[in-house]
């Protein structure tokens, strides 16, 4: 029995159906983490208590930790394709656009996450004072 022309690239058709839920999954990532900065009123407050500001760190580096992982997952998923559809893929616009998105996106979560360590040990000493200072 002869085989049929696509069985051959049945492989290859999971890995881009991979790639393709790896890409919205980060997308949707991205999202959840700028509707968290933009809605979190520790973020857009003023009048914020030292428990809420670093509650709402902790959560939000948690949401970005998901983010970057997925986001590695996303590299491993393209790595892992064979050489001419990866050549394929990198001459579509959208494939292009959405995997410099990403990059960006990388170097954005990297940079925040080095930004909210020395906000949480800040916060942290903050938090240390104000409870000696209560304790005396």
């Amino acid at each position: 029995m002869s085989k049929i022309f696509g069985d051959k690239y049945i492989s290859e058709v999971r890995k881009l159906k991979k790639l393709d839920k790896s890409l919205l999954k980060c997308k949707a990532n991205i999202e959840r983490v700028l509707y968290y900065i933009e809605n979190k009123k520790s973020f857009t407050g003023i009048k914020v208590t030292l428990i809420e500001s670093i509650s709402t760190i902790i959560k939000l580096s948690v949401k970005v930790e998901t983010l970057l992982d997925d986001l590695d997952n996303l590299d491993k998923t393209f790595n892992g394709m064979s050489t001419w559809l990866r050549t394929i893929l990198l001459k579509r616009k959208s494939y292009v656009i959405d995997f410099h998105r990403m990059s960006k996106v990388r170097i954005g979560a990297e940079k925040l996450i080095n930004e909210y360590k020395n906000i949480l040990k800040i916060l942290g000493k903050q938090y240390m004072e104000e409870r000696n200072v209560g304790r005396k």
